[in-house]
């Protein structure tokens, strides 16, 4: 089940297909999620959700090392138990095949 608050920010590089299947095959699992903000109170705010809501997981596009430094140890350190690393997705680009010398 996923865990989250309409008003938290949306990934805008999450493959959605990825992040639903993994909470169907999670189904028993809460899930959180804590995606990136310019405004380091919300991305506090996320990781606070998810503790208050004591997650199982947290999909993040965010990694431990890019936290912001005015996180609380206990906050780092449920996040680091917590978080799996879910990468930006960028579709395959149809480039057009380069041109040789030879053609």
């Amino acid at each position: 089940m996923l865990v989250t608050k309409e008003k938290f920010p949306k990934a805008i590089h999450w493959n959605e297909n990825l992040i639903n299947d993994f909470v169907n095959k999670n189904k028993t699992k809460k899930i959180g999620k804590v995606v990136w903000s310019n405004d380091d109170s919300i991305i506090s705010e996320q990781i606070s959700f998810a503790l208050e809501n004591n997650v199982d997981v947290i999909l993040s596009e965010i990694l431990p090392t890019e936290l912001p430094k005015i996180l609380a140890n206990d906050f780092i350190d449920f996040f680091r138990d917590k978080f799996i690393f879910v990468p930006p997705y960028v579709p395959s680009l149809d480039l057009p095949e380069s041109k040789t010398d030879d053609n």
